[in-house]
C-alpha cells in the first residue's frame, strides 16, 4: 500500500504538465518543480486484492521535496531518502529512495481536464492494479518554505518505533 502512495504522489506531480499541451508545458512544468511549491488535494479509487479501496488526500512538492498525506499514512521524501509515518501503529520507516519522479509521468493514462485544468487521471501501480486520481484543487506558489513538508524525527509522540533502512 505504501508502494501505492508513493506513486500516486509522484503521480500528482505530472498533473500539472497535462494542463496544456505540447513540450513548451513539459519544459515549463520541469521548471516550476525546481522553483515553485505545488499543493494538491485528491481523492483515489482502486482494487486491492479485488477489494475496493477509496481514499482522500494532499500532497506538496518544491523541489525533490514532499509529503503525501492521507488517513493510513504520511510519506515525506527529500530526493534521498523516504520517511513514512504510520500514525495508528506509531510506527517510521525510513528507506533510501532513489526513484526519478519523471519516470512515473509517463505511466499517467486517461487523463481528463476540464477549463484548463487536470480532473483526473489513471495509472498502473506497482501489482499491477489501476488507480484512478481525481483532483479536487490544486496551486502552484512561489512560496519557498518546505518546513511543513520535510521530515522531522524531533516531532513524533512517545512510543514511535523508527526503523532506518538506508
Amino acid at each position: 500500500m505504501r508502494k501505492f502512495f508513493v506513486s500516486a504522489s509522484l503521480l500528482l506531480c505530472c498533473l500539472f504538465s497535462f494542463a496544456q499541451s505540447g513540450n513548451e508545458v513539459w519544459s515549463a512544468f520541469l521548471k516550476a518543480l525546481e522553483t515553485k511549491r505545488i499543493n494538491a488535494e485528491f481523492s483515489y479509487k482502486t482494487l486491492l486484492n479485488d477489494v475496493p479501496v477509496n481514499g482522500t488526500g494532499s500532497f506538496a512538492i518544491l523541489g525533490k521535496t514532499f509529503v503525501l498525506k492521507t488517513l493510513e499514512a504520511e510519506i515525506y521524501g527529500d530526493g534521498t531518502s523516504l520517511w513514512t509515518v504510520d500514525k495508528e501503529a506509531q510506527e517510521v520507516v525510513i528507506e533510501t529512495f532513489e526513484t526519478d519522479p519523471i519516470a512515473y509521468i509517463s505511466l499517467a493514462t486517461d487523463v481528463k481536464t476540464e477549463k484548463g485544468k487536470i480532473k483526473s487521471f489513471k495509472f498502473k501501480s506497482e501489482d499491477s492494479s489501476e488507480v484512478e486520481v481525481i483532483v479536487k484543487s490544486y496551486d502552484i506558489s512561489e512560496s519557498r518554505d518546505t518546513k511543513d513538508i520535510t521530515f522531522d524525527e524531533k516531532s513524533l509522540g512517545k512510543g514511535y518505533i523508527v526503523t532506518d533502512l538506508r
